[in-house]
This record gives C-alpha cells, sequence and structure tokens, in this order.
C-alpha cells in the first residue's frame, strides 16, 4: 500500500507531458483562482487536451481536461508579477503561451515547463489587454490601454514596431493579424471605427465604421481567409469579409 502511495505521488510530481518536477501541481479550486479572463485550450497527444486559463491570479494556471489537475509555474517565486491576467494565448505549436497583464507586463512562457522565459516588463504604460504571437512565433502582438499595439521580438524582449493612430482606455481591445500577416487590425473607441495598419511599414491604411453602438469589445480575425469578426455592448455580432 505504502508503494502504491509513492507512485501515486511520484505522477502528481510529473507535467502533463510527462517530464518529472518541471511544474508544480497546484491544490486551488476555480473560486480561489478568481474569475477566468481568458483561455484557450490544445490538443496533446491522443484525446488528451490542456487549457491554459487567465484569471485574477497573476500566474497563469494550465489544466490536464482529462484529470482536472492544474498546474503552476515551478519558479512562481521569481517572478516578479502581482497583477491579473488580461488574456492569454498560445503559439501556434503550443510550444511557447504569452499573456498580457493589468500591471503593463507582456510574458513569455514555456509549454512545456511552464516556466516565465521572457518577461517584457512596463511593455505598456497602463493595462496590457491582449498579446498574440505571429504564426512563426518569432514575434508577440501586444495592445494596450496606453492606445498602443507593439511588436515585440521573442528571442531578445526588443521592440520592433507600434502602431499607433488608436485611441484605447477603457475597453480590454485586441490587436490581431490579418489571416497573412499583412496588416493588423484594432479597435479605436473614441471613432468607434476599426483601424488597419501596414504590419510591416506601420502605416495607417483604412479606418472602417463598426457600426456598433458604441465600440466594440473583441475583435478576431480569420486565420485562414480574408474575413473577421467584432462583438459589441449592442448584444450584435458583425461578420466582417473582403471583397474583391
Amino acid at each position: 500500500m505504502a508503494e502504491q502511495e509513492k507512485e501515486e505521488e511520484k505522477k502528481q510530481e510529473q507535467q502533463p507531458n510527462g517530464n518529472r518536477k518541471a511544474t508544480k501541481r497546484a491544490e486551488t479550486t476555480e473560486e480561489e483562482e478568481g474569475k477566468k479572463n481568458s483561455q484557450q485550450r490544445r490538443k496533446r497527444n491522443g484525446d488528451s487536451y490542456l487549457e491554459i486559463c487567465g484569471t485574477d491570479h497573476p500566474i497563469p494556471h494550465l489544466y490536464d481536461i482529462n484529470t482536472f489537475k492544474c498546474y503552476l509555474s515551478a519558479n512562481v517565486e521569481d517572478i516578479a508579477a502581482n497583477a491579473a491576467i488580461n488574456q492569454v494565448r498560445y503559439s501556434c505549436t503550443g510550444g511557447m503561451y504569452a499573456t498580457a497583464s493589468k500591471d503593463g507586463a507582456v510574458r513569455l512562457w514555456d509549454g512545456v515547463s511552464a516556466k516565465c522565459v521572457r518577461p517584457i516588463v512596463g511593455a505598456h504604460g497602463v493595462e496590457a489587454t491582449s498579446a498574440i504571437f505571429t504564426k512563426d512565433h518569432r514575434f508577440v502582438l501586444s495592445c494596450g490601454k496606453d492606445s498602443t499595439v507593439k511588436l515585440w521580438e521573442v528571442g531578445t524582449g526588443r521592440l520592433v514596431k507600434q502602431y499607433l493612430g488608436a485611441m484605447h482606455t477603457h475597453l480590454r481591445c485586441q490587436a490581431v493579424f490579418s489571416d497573412t500577416e499583412e496588416f493588423v487590425l484594432s479597435i479605436d473607441e473614441s471613432r468607434n471605427e476599426i483601424v488597419v495598419w501596414d504590419a510591416l511599414t506601420t502605416a495607417e491604411v483604412a479606418r472602417l465604421r463598426s457600426n456598433h453602438v458604441g465600440p466594440p469589445r473583441w475583435i478576431e480575425h480569420s486565420p485562414i481567409e480574408s474575413a473577421f469578426v467584432t462583438c459589441g455592448t449592442d448584444r450584435s455580432i458583425r461578420f466582417w469579409k473582403e471583397v474583391l
């Protein structure tokens, strides 16, 4: 019986991919963690799924959907994070994930060990509201309530480009790429418009009236075609598609 208990403890120390002691198992409940502000699910092996969640807790929570076990980063004590997470997003391979936090930081995490591998502290002067990877996972696009959209190099944490001209200071706005990553889209709260920039030159190329009552609260672009959706507090979802 004692040997069985030891074996069970060893299994609990294993992280979801089978490597030992890279993450710590959390004994917290969903109520203790706070509400889920953002989450994303990825398929692991076979029918196994992992879900990464950003909550009012400053550290992202990784869940094994089959076992309902929760895993936290093993270097929690070394991470100077003390604010809630607004958004969390995986890279396309699942090898990394990015968080945008209310302390203005964008943090990059290893998808295997769950360790914070690159903290970009002060990425935005106020809340960072979104962070997404490019398809080649070499860059991260972030948005903040300082009315800036920024492109960061993953390998160095260096600021590469800024996209300016859209005001967003109140809502948890997003910045997204078009399907080809030729363009960047975000929201201008003050003018109730969708702003489009050239991703390479950062030049503003278009402004589209949202037709929502009040500015959109969410924007998401299709990864495979020239189409996107916006959601508003007017309880409407609008589908946008390029017509040639």
